[in-house]
């Protein structure tokens, strides 16, 4: 969500997201899929319902939960049919928020990077090297999202423990 403590930057908040796990064994995908949103907590970050207007009802999960699913089940329906084609591409890349994100490599020695995006054969995380005065030295690193972590708050990525 746009942060309102800071109308003129188009600085986000973090209020959910998404984690998923797939496999593939025997010619089948296998994939597990969890969602979070924060709707009422307003620490460490904010919530869904701090940032509707007042004259507007709540959210509440009974609602919320069933219009996600929904919509979750046709992008992953369309995901089957058509793959992670130049359609659903852009459409994700719409969305999402980490693209030229400068972030820390901790297991490189703490390089710093610039996210640019995730390869279309095997979803790993794309980044280029920055060197000196965070300019792109020209290596581009893929990093696999199974064995990372990442510190939204303090751009860190990190080998999981």
């Amino acid at each position: 969500a746009a942060d309102s403590s800071r109308l003129d930057s188009n600085k986000y908040i973090k209020i959910g997201g998404v984690l998923a796990k797939s496999s593939y064994m025997n010619g089948v995908f296998d994939i597990v899929v969890g969602i979070g949103l924060n709707i009422e907590l307003t620490a460490p970050t904010t919530s869904l319902n701090s940032l509707c207007p007042s004259d507007m009802p709540p959210f509440t999960l009974e609602r919320l939960l069933p219009r996600i699913l929904t919509c979750f089940e046709s992008l992953y329906r369309r995901f089957c049919r058509n793959g992670f084609d130049h359609t659903f591409e852009k459409l994700y890349y719409g969305y999402w928020l980490h693209t030229n994100q400068v972030v820390t490599l901790a297991d490189e020695n703490s390089t710093r990077a610039r996210i640019k995006g995730i390869t279309p054969d095997f979803g790993l995380l794309k980044v280029e090297e920055l060197g000196w005065d965070d300019r792109p030295t020209g290596k581009i690193l893929t990093l696999q999202s199974d064995c990372n972590s990442f510190d939204f708050f303090k751009g860190l990525l990190k080998t999981k423990a």
